[in-house]
């Protein structure tokens, strides 16, 4: 890579480096410039998703404030009421036992907003490690069932499928925590909770059914919402409204997708899906392959079959990538096939793969 290219790349670093992530980097060129290129706005793309994500949760944040601070007016008032009528010699009910049931409600709301705002946090600061699922969730769902136990309610877990997903191992503890509890708390004592996992389509996907009271069709589309609560009485329940939301969140950090199924006194059926981190092997393609065997073994397929691998390498390319301009050369490499078998030969020596036109 000449001087000019590597100063064209260093124009690009110093952008980014001062805060213009908008602009996208120019892909052009071929071998090594062209992946530094692709792989510079790739981590451009993902520094501007960070940048995206803080201001989110700093809007999240003053969101949470400012409802829970709405929440507290009606209980600040009860209790107000409350210690005006005991003042007044008023005391025909419990009014400190009413006061007392009262600041826990507000105590309730804060550490709720304390909780969100460590689940915020700590999703930035904690690495997401590779996991294996049967070792994972099986030591999870094994904890979950003391959750239960005070309604002799039953934890069904099937078979666990055999496979690797990246979490944050703590994180999702807690959506499968938020997930049992609440399906605990709406179920009536003696039912079965089930816990079910299936491997489809390189993602995990997690069931967790209840025999519970079930979601009315209204509020369905609203069951994920930030302090979103069915039976609208915010100042009296003793849910918070942000379980299911702080859990919805978790699982979009992990590239997942989490939904509900349910009809009223049918019981739910939350399902919860995320990719599952192929082996190195499956990563490769049948392109992959060639550029990962050893030196010796290219030269030699390139020797006695360039007149084929020029446009059939290509053809693979595109249909992995679906980049035209490789279609369109591989069409060419059949006419152009005595020169590409020099080119694509060089290409191999000095990079180690074909580089030409061929992303």
């Amino acid at each position: 890579m000449n001087k000019t290219k590597m100063a064209e790349l260093e124009a690009e670093l110093s952008r980014m480096q001062n805060g213009d992530l908008v602009k996208p980097v120019e892909i052009k060129g071929v071998g090594a410039e062209r992946t530094l290129r692709k792989r510079l706005d790739v981590l451009r793309l993902a520094l501007l998703k960070l940048k995206d994500s803080e201001a989110d949760i700093e809007r999240r944040g003053l969101g949470a404030i400012a409802s829970v601070a709405h929440d507290m007016k009606t209980p600040l008032a009860v209790i107000a009421g409350y210690a005006e009528s005991i003042s007044d010699g008023m005391d025909d009910r419990d009014y400190p036992e009413l006061i007392i049931q009262k600041v826990k409600q507000m105590n309730d709301m804060v550490l709720t907003l304390i909780e969100n705002s460590h689940n915020a946090s700590e999703k930035n600061s904690e690495q997401k490690t590779l996991q294996n699922t049967r070792q994972y969730f099986g030591e999870v769902c094994e904890r979950l069932h003391s959750y239960a136990e005070p309604k002799q309610i039953k934890i069904k877990v099937n078979k666990i499928p055999d496979a690797n997903v990246r979490l944050n191992s703590k994180q999702f503890g807690r959506v499968m925590l938020n997930l049992v509890t609440n399906a605990v708390k709406y179920s009536p004592a003696g039912s079965v909770i089930y816990i079910k996992f299936r491997l489809l389509a390189k993602k995990l996907y997690i069931f967790v059914k209840d025999e519970g009271e079930g979601i009315s069709k209204e509020a369905l589309p609203y069951i994920f919402d930030q302090f979103f609560k069915e039976d609208k009485t915010r100042a009296d329940s003793s849910s918070n409204g942000l379980g299911l939301y702080i859990t919805k969140d978790i699982v979009r950090d992990h590239g997942g997708n989490i939904t509900v199924r349910s009809k009223k006194g049918k019981g739910s059926v939350f399902v919860v899906s995320i990719p599952v981190e192929p082996k190195f092997e499956d990563k490769l393609t049948l392109s992959g392959k060639f550029d990962n065997a050893p030196l010796w073994q290219k030269l030699l397929v390139e020797l006695f079959f360039g007149w084929i691998i020029a446009s059939g390498y290509r053809f693979l390319r595109f249909f992995e990538s679906r980049n035209l301009a490789t279609f369109v050369f591989a069409w060419l490499c059949l006419a152009l096939f005595p020169f590409m078998w020099l080119i694509d030969f060089l290409s191999i020596c000095v990079y180690g793969r074909i580089a030409f036109i061929a992303d």
